[in-house]
C-alpha cells in the first residue's frame, strides 16, 4: 500500500501491508493508520494492521480469531 502527499502528490512511504487492503482509517490526530486486510474472494479471513505512518513502522496486528 502506498502513502501519497495531497499537497505535493509525492510519495511518501510504501507499507508492505501483505493481503488486499479493503479499508484504512487515520486516527483522529493522524499519528495512527489503520489498515484492514483480507483476501474475500478465497474466503481468508484478514486482520487489521496499526501503522506510524511518519515512519512505516508496525505498530499492533490484530488477527481474526475464527
Amino acid at each position: 500500500m502506498r502513502l501519497w502527499d495531497g499537497n505535493t502528490l509525492a510519495q511518501k512511504l510504501s507499507l508492505n501491508v501483505g493481503l488486499n487492503a479493503y479499508s484504512t482509517a487515520f486516527s483522529p490526530d493522524g499519528k495512527l493508520l489503520a489498515v484492514g486486510t483480507g483476501n474475500w474472494r478465497e474466503k481468508k479471513l484478514g486482520q487489521i494492521s496499526l501503522w506510524y505512518p511518519a515512519t512505516g513502522a508496525r505498530v499492533k496486528t490484530l488477527e481474526n480469531s475464527d
